[in-house]
């Protein structure tokens, strides 16, 4: 557990009394970035976030495939101008695959957090419960979805999209 205080306030000596160690020599780093009203409430309504910066130093395993993301994928949606100077179309989509619990998902939300962009989560399966079948739900967050300039979107459980009989909202 750890706290977080400026030096000399009030609750210093509480925590001291209670068994925290005052680290000397430690410097507090924040890097504030702020959402429009609208982006926010666009975010809200589709569960989406803005990851926290960092996240793609995290990422540890996998270098190799670590590497070609961040020039294939990232390098060139970050550096808009040199693409287009050089040519280079960046991609619009991205389909990672792999059994569960493989890093997918983290691969999605940390290039979102290297890009400064939102993330989005989507569940086909949840899309379907909304009454009006999964093409009516898809339909409904890629509408929201376009309100933002840039967005990482995950679909998690894509199966469930293309599988037979997905648009008439049935769920087996």
């Amino acid at each position: 557990m750890s706290a977080l205080l400026p030096e000399g306030e009030t609750g210093a000596a509480a925590l001291a009394n209670s068994g925290f160690t005052a680290r000397a020599g430690i410097t507090y780093y924040e890097k504030v970035g702020t959402v429009s009203p609208r982006i926010a409430e666009v975010l809200a309504r589709l569960g989406g976030a803005v990851p926290p910066a960092g996240l793609w130093r995290q990422v540890a395993r996998m270098a190799k495939e670590k590497t070609l993301i961040e020039r294939r994928i990232v390098l060139p949606l970050s550096r808009s101008v040199l693409t287009a100077e050089h040519g280079v179309v960046p991609p619009r989509a991205v389909v990672l695959f792999g059994h569960a619990g493989k890093g997918k998902t983290t691969f999605a939300r940390s290039i979102a957090s290297r890009l400064g962009w939102p993330f989005v989560e989507l569940f086909p399966s949840r899309l379907a419960s909304n009454g009006g079948g999964l093409a009516a739900g898809i339909g409904e967050m890629f509408g929201s979805m376009a309100k933002l300039d840039h967005v990482v979107v995950f679909i998690d459980e894509v199966e469930e999209v293309s599988r037979p009989g997905a648009g008439q909202g049935r769920i087996r």
